[in-house]
């Protein structure tokens, strides 16, 4: 379910070591992360991309969870 709110997904390295990855929801709403290591000799773009991802998809939940709740238990 929460990879059906990915529209667009944008990964891109900075400098030698860090990987930034863009996710525009289907909404319009937009989430960034990094990852980065500490020797550039372990830099892989995939891998940084992936561990991005996963943070991306767990803030997801996360305003899914929040959406529902507040559906839910309306604000009082």
């Amino acid at each position: 379910m929460v990879d059906d709110f990915i529209k667009e997904v944008h990964v891109s390295t900075l400098g030698e070591k860090t990987t930034l990855v863009r996710c525009i929801l289907v909404n319009g709403f937009e989430i960034v992360e990094a990852s980065a290591c500490v020797d550039k000799v372990n830099y892989n773009e995939e891998i940084g991309a992936e561990i991005c991802l996963g943070k991306i998809k767990d803030k997801i939940w996360m305003l899914l969870g929040f959406l529902l709740q507040t559906g839910v238990g309306g604000i009082k």
